[in-house]
């Protein structure tokens, strides 16, 4: 498969996927938030508190992962060129 289209194929995965984790923490933090309400226990409220930090970090990590494939995709559309030493270590993240 030529470089270009496995790199769009790969920028529209990282696209959905960060939609997809942004549903995903919306509704895992409003589920948090329900049961921290209740009574709990000290250490299932710590618990609770690593989970929120967890989730958001995930989502930080997806953030960054968009922001990678909107850069790709600017490259893309300017036709940017890039030398095969850069070609190599693109190819090593993605």
């Amino acid at each position: 498969m030529p470089f270009v289209y496995v790199v769009k194929k790969k920028i529209e995965k990282a696209f959905a996927s960060e939609q997809k984790v942004n549903q995903f923490q919306k509704a895992i933090i409003e589920y948090l938030v329900e049961i921290s309400q209740q009574n709990v226990s000290i250490a299932d409220q710590e618990t609770i508190d690593e989970l929120f930090s967890t989730v958001n970090d995930v989502e930080r990590i997806s953030d960054h992962a968009e922001n990678i494939a909107d850069f790709a995709k600017a490259v893309l559309e300017r036709d940017i060129v890039l030398d095969e030493k850069d070609i190599i270590r693109i190819r090593t993240c993605i």
